[in-house]
């Protein structure tokens, strides 16, 4: 990207380390392999960037960062105060958002917690978590995306 957008949501990284391990040295490792963006998905939205001017781009990785925050802390909520249905709406709306801007391993996680029973707190907390930490991944990949020019 040619310029980092001023909004306030890109630069507030580390703004989900309450849901991370806490444990000194602990480690949160993948149970979705692969890259955490799209390349295909993320060079189609750079042409279409160009095509409208430059400011598409911009705009839907503001957006997706703001949801995607506000996503992440819904759920870890509602799993709080095991409100099932509400869950299953905010992973759906998150795993929409993750699938237009390419963040593949965003997809495949909040597809694993849209498998699930509602039961299974202890399993969709340690995915939610991972979540928390796919996000910051995500964050710093959008946060570092090579300008449009260059791919």
């Amino acid at each position: 990207m040619n310029s980092r957008p001023p909004a306030a949501d890109w630069e507030e990284e580390g703004f989900l380390s309450p849901l991370l391990p806490q444990e000194p040295g602990a480690a949160v490792r993948f149970s979705s392999p692969g890259p955490a963006l799209c390349r295909e998905t993320i060079r189609s939205l750079q042409r279409l960037d160009r095509l409208s001017g430059g400011r598409l781009l911009e705009t839907l990785v503001g957006k997706f960062l703001q949801e995607s925050r506000r996503g992440v802390r819904a759920l870890s909520t509602c799993l709080a105060e095991a409100r099932d249905a509400d869950f299953r709406t905010e992973v759906h709306l998150l795993k929409g958002s993750c699938q237009v801007l390419g963040a593949l391993r965003m997809d495949r996680l909040c597809q694993r917690l849209l498998d699930l029973e509602p039961g299974a707190v202890a399993t969709r907390s340690g995915l939610v978590a991972e979540l928390a930490l796919a996000f910051e991944e995500v964050h710093r990949s959008l946060w570092n995306l090579p300008r449009a020019e260059s791919l």
